[in-house]
């Protein structure tokens, strides 16, 4: 299960939502997706009257993002594209994103 549909279950199935919220990693984990340890994850509603947005944390100086990367998050054609930092965490730190080390 991708992000997207993890996010689609949460907004729809009240029960999974609550699980969610009460425990993020163990719900991740039964849903197939692997949180690596010492990696903490939170997560947090966006209501109709206040939508959250998660940004990703500050890249260390020299790093570049491979643009193709970008633009296939940005499209969501990849889970990281609707947890952002969490997903970025538990598919390689920023690796995943695309972020190239100097």
């Amino acid at each position: 299960m991708d992000f997207n549909e993890l996010q689609l279950k949460a907004a729809t199935d009240a029960e999974f939502r609550a699980r969610l919220l009460a425990d993020p990693a163990g719900t991740l984990a039964a849903e197939g997706v692997e949180v690596p340890e010492g990696v903490g994850v939170r997560v947090v509603e966006s209501t109709a009257d206040e939508i959250l947005l998660s940004i990703p944390p500050v890249l260390p100086e020299g790093t570049e993002i491979d643009e193709d990367a970008l633009i296939e998050t940005a499209a969501g054609s990849t889970p990281a594209c609707a947890v952002g930092t969490v997903c970025a965490l538990l598919f390689g730190g920023g690796a995943y994103l695309g972020y190239k080390s100097a």
